[in-house]
């Protein structure tokens, strides 16, 4: 199977990766962008290189053991390809390639002999610090090959509470090798476009208490699984998704989902449910039905938000509060996927999701001290239920206008609307040719550490790029800016960036949106290298500490 672009430019990233450093890194790939085909074609481009490596690639359910197997053995044939999985009855080793479970392989790590890379699919799963059964199973296979090497691939490499899976002293990954966003793709045609409604019929959650970070399993249940507040939910359903084909349902417990199977059933609505308590044949054979067609409406408590690849679902039903930024992201995931005649996903969301975590391209996660986060700038249309930007004049959907008194729910610091960033707004982009480029070090606030400030003249404009090289949250993405324009490894100080400017190539032309408030500089291009000249005030390059602060002009 040829590669899409952003799946070739992965591999190439990883290729480049590990020919410059010694870490772990991760593969950022939003649901349904084909990560199992990155990780075939991954191990096929380093067996032709180098024929005794010997990979595991891991995950937690059999579905994904089942997936990533079958694209292995399109690729590389299925001799090369041993599956070892309780769930699946395979165990089958002394081949190249081993696709297991965790947790059948963590019983005999001695069976697997010398492992040189161990693949991860949904690494977030993986706990940032302590033991549990990945950190267990690694340390178990560092003895037999001290130089073991891991790669990490997941659509959110974070976790709820303790921040990026690669940053604290304790993390097994050590950066972002490549990403590539949910827009490009969703632009490209590869993902569905996404739209979102917000039900007028919210659980008041105030009474409901929060325990390591997420909300009560009981006391959430008891509050979703409100008789009245069930009905209400599912008159707005049948408004709202009445042309939908496919619901999917993901509900606060077991009883909640059962209960709502049951009212949709009363309705002339076929449904089915499962959960983590349903007997495996009998799930496995309620989502084969599900995907088949049989029935309209699958509800589900905790089961189907990985290994689960139905194309044509259209509509994702938010019936579960979630403080998780990583569960959002992964339930919205489940209606990314492109199908025949399906040309967008509605997502309902009854439970305060969209508000609680912004748009999911942009999902601002928590680190482990607590900062971060917030409530996104939302507020909701009284006509439609249309969920905007804070700071809409009117509604994008059905025109309603909003009084212009009216304040904002919260202070809005982004331009963009709810489930997506650009739900509801097309960027105004323009094209400016580059006169002259200079840097300098733009001073933090409350503490935090300076930016690297890239000004760019073009005519009688200037545009303005603030590039996180010392932030802890933003250090990935200043990486990935020097990486595209040096060949250099990335500076790790904004003094140190000044000092070798230098090395920076400068573009002939910036792509610029105008729409927001700020002019926002979107992409660089026709990058080339030039003569470096002259500062406004006087500065010796070898002086790293009166260069901090001082402004470098490249100029052609």
């Amino acid at each position: 199977m040829k590669l899409r672009a952003y799946q070739q430019e992965a591999i190439d990233a990883l290729w480049t990766y590990f020919s410059k450093y010694t870490g772990n890194p991760l593969i950022v790939v939003p649901t349904g962008g084909g990560k199992s085909h990155i990780q075939a074609a991954w191990i096929e481009r380093c067996l032709d290189a180098f024929p005794e490596t010997r990979f595991l690639c891991l995950t937690h359910v059999k579905e994904l053991v089942e997936q990533n197997a079958a694209k292995l053995d399109a690729r590389l044939g299925p001799l090369k390809v041993g599956v070892y999985s309780a769930g699946l009855r395979r165990r089958e080793l002394g081949r190249p390639v081993t696709v297991a479970s965790v947790q059948s392989v963590l019983k005999r790590p001695g069976a697997l002999e010398r492992i040189d890379m161990v693949i991860i699919d949904e690494c977030h799963r993986v706990p940032t610090k302590g033991h549990g059964q990945y950190r267990q199973l690694l340390d178990d296979l560092r003895t037999m090959n001290p130089a073991l090497k891991v790669i990490g691939l997941s659509a959110t490499p974070y976790r709820m509470g303790s921040g990026w899976l690669h940053e604290g002293d304790d993390a097994i990954f050590s950066d972002i090798a490549y990403e590539v966003p949910i827009l490009q793709l969703i632009g490209d045609g590869y993902l569905s476009p996404l739209r979102s409604k917000s039900g007028v019929s919210e659980a008041d959650l105030s009474g409901v208490r929060t325990r390591a970070g997420e909300f009560v399993k009981g006391e959430l249940e008891a509050v979703m699984d409100d008789v009245d507040l069930v009905e209400r939910t599912l008159d707005e359903v049948e408004h709202h998704a009445a042309d939908r084909k496919k619901w999917l349902i993901f509900c606060a417990g077991i009883q909640h989902a059962e209960h709502v199977r049951d009212a949709r059933r009363e309705r002339d609505i076929s449904a089915e449910m499962v959960s983590g308590k349903t007997p495996a044949a009998e799930r496995d054979r309620i989502v084969r039905d599900f995907k088949a067609g049989k029935f309209r409406a699958l509800t589900n408590v905790g089961v189907l938000t990985t290994g689960f690849d139905a194309p044509d679902v259209d509509c994702v039903i938010m019936l579960r509060p979630t403080k998780s930024p990583g569960l959002y992201a992964q339930i919205i995931g489940r209606g990314l996927r492109i199908a025949p005649g399906k040309e967008d996903c509605l997502i309902l969301d009854f439970a305060g999701n969209v508000r609680r975590h912004g748009p999911v391209d942009q999902i601002k996660v928590r680190n482990k001290r607590g900062k971060g986060g917030g409530v996104a700038p939302m507020k909701v249309c009284p006509e439609c239920r249309n969920v905007t930007h804070a700071s809409a004049r009117e509604c994008g959907e059905c025109g309603f206008a909003f009084p212009i008194e009216e304040a904002p729910v919260h202070e809005a610091k982004a331009d963009e609307a709810p489930v997506l960033s650009t739900e509801k707004r097309e960027p105004e982009l323009d094209i400016h040719a580059v006169d002259e480029v200079s840097y300098r070090s733009h001073p933090g606030r409350d503490g935090k550490p300076p930016t690297f400030r890239v000004t760019y003249r073009c005519g009688l404009q200037t545009f303005t790029e603030f590039v996180p090289i010392e932030h802890a949250r933003g250090s990935y993405f200043g990486r990935k800016w020097w990486r595209a324009r040096s060949s250099e490894e990335p500076p790790k100080t904004v003094m140190e960036a000044i000092r070798r400017q230098g090395e920076l190539m400068v573009p002939e032309e910036l792509e610029v949106d105008h729409q927001p408030r700020y002019p926002r500089v979107i992409r660089a291009l026709g990058l080339h290298r030039i003569a470096v000249r002259s500062a406004r005030r006087p500065c010796e390059a070898a002086a790293a500490d009166r260069l901090f602060g001082c402004e470098v002009t490249h100029q052609e």
